[in-house]
């Protein structure tokens, strides 16, 4: 098996009594200049967020002793995906920074774009979850669903604990929404005037290929990744009957235009349980064994023509590799990308991929780098991670690249902390 290990430096960048963490891996964490580094700052919390728990957005000046720049807050965040911070880069030179926050009218979120030079904001009327390439558009989902369907991603909201008997982790917390509405899906809004768009609903989503184990489901979208041209968004299409059970969930693997339309079904796996609740002749205990072998997770493109998802198929878990609008599907690394993780491209050299692992049995993470051309895994660091940030507030490593290709950044809990840590990679992929 091409795997080798190869520790590289590893500097810790925050510091301080608070937890200091970014969240997700395919956003601009680094500003044009190198000299920033996005990040949040939040109490020293273990356990899932409440709706008036506040994060601080700033920055970590590189070049000060790793100074955190307070800049703004906000109480819209979670402990995977943060408040979607990203740098907008052809704003104004690279000044501007977008972030979700929740409207002061407690009737949903937005996104607030921030000048860190002037202090100017702007309002626009959607949280984002990503922004398109040219970052003319972000990707909007409603964040309510969300903390429904899939609480890990959502944001809290207000007093859900008293519904569910102060357990505000549960499905049960907050109202369930409408199944699959047609005014609900995947938005598409625009960052220079605020307008919005839906380009992919879920009721026709649902049409689409339509399966008897979406009837009486709950359908929610995540994921959205734009193509590196801009041109088309890639997205995972979710349902179960039962949220609070993760292996009643379906899935199925989508891209579509990003003005709208143009919808392509690359991949599905449908739950075996889902099975079991339409024939009652099924017994639910035959297919318990096949409770961890179906469905995807983490999305991206190799490039403009290829979307990627680590995800089960008849062959196995792996990272699958599309040819879009097609059948044709490869497999990335069949004998050495063997388990899930985090997977994003060296913007300097595409031919690097980090990723990272969940914890062993010894709670150990692992950083790796797989080269594409070589098809050769270097494991490159292990961090510690807290079993007391597990769950819902668990604390993935999230690699992120710099701009140039010789630093990756990850997020933390080796000293049962929530801090962010700097690991050079330089030695490796300027070989």
């Amino acid at each position: 098996m091409p795997v080798s290990k190869q520790n590289c430096p590893v500097t810790q960048c925050t510091f301080g009594k608070n937890f200091h963490f970014f969240g997700y891996y395919e956003k601009p964490q680094w500003d044009l200049s190198g000299k920033y580094l996005l990040g949040l700052e939040v109490a020293p919390i273990k356990r899932y967020m409440r709706s008036d728990d506040t994060a601080t957005i700033g920055m970590i000046d590189l070049e000060n002793q790793y100074k955190f720049i307070a800049l703004a807050q906000t109480t819209a965040w979670n402990w995977q995906q943060g408040a979607a911070l990203s740098w907008l880069d052809f704003f104004d030179d690279g000044n501007w920074l977008s972030y979700n926050a929740r409207k002061q009218d407690g009737s949903g979120y937005e996104a607030v774009l921030l000048n860190i030079k002037t202090g100017e904001q702007r309002k626009l009327p959607m949280g984002i979850y990503n922004v398109t390439p040219d970052h003319r558009y972000g990707l909007a989902l409603n964040f309510k669903r969300l903390r429904y369907a899939h609480p890990t991603i959502g944001y809290a909201e207000p007093d859900e604990g008293s519904r569910s008997g102060g357990r505000p982790n549960d499905a049960g917390a907050v109202a369930r929404p409408p199944d699959h509405p047609a005014d609900d899906g995947l938005f598409r809004m625009d960052l220079q005037t605020g307008e919005v768009k839906l380009i992919v609903d879920l009721e026709s989503t649902v049409q689409i290929g339509h399966d008897p184990s979406m009837d009486g489901a709950i359908h929610w979208f995540t994921h959205p990744i734009p193509s590196p041209s801009g041109h088309r968004v890639l997205f995972i299409h979710r349902y179960a009957r039962e949220i609070s059970k993760r292996h009643y969930w379906s899935y199925r693997l989508i891209t579509a235009g990003i003005n709208g339309g143009d919808v392509y079904i690359l991949d599905q796996s449908l739950s075996p349980h889902a099975l079991a609740a339409l024939d009652p002749n099924i017994a639910e205990e035959a297919v318990i064994k096949d409770r961890h072998e179906h469905g995807y997770s983490h999305d991206l493109w190799l490039d403009d023509e290829h979307p990627m998802a680590w995800g089960h198929r008849p062959g196995g878990a792996h990272y699958h590799v599309y040819a879009d609008k097609s059948d044709a599907v490869s497999i990335l690394g069949e004998d050495c990308l063997t388990e899930n993780g985090h997977f994003s491209f060296c913007p300097a050299n595409p031919d690097w991929m980090i990723s990272d692992l969940y914890p062993d049995a010894e709670h150990m993470q692992t950083l790796f780098l797989y080269q594409l051309s070589t098809g050769n895994r270097i494991d490159v660091a292990r961090f510690f991670h807290d079993p007391e940030q597990s769950g819902h507030c668990r604390c993935d490593l999230h690699p992120r690249w710099s701009r140039d290709g010789k630093t990756i950044c990850v997020d933390s809990t080796h000293n049962r902390e929530r801090q962010m840590y700097l690991v050079d990679v330089s030695a490796i992929t300027r070989a």
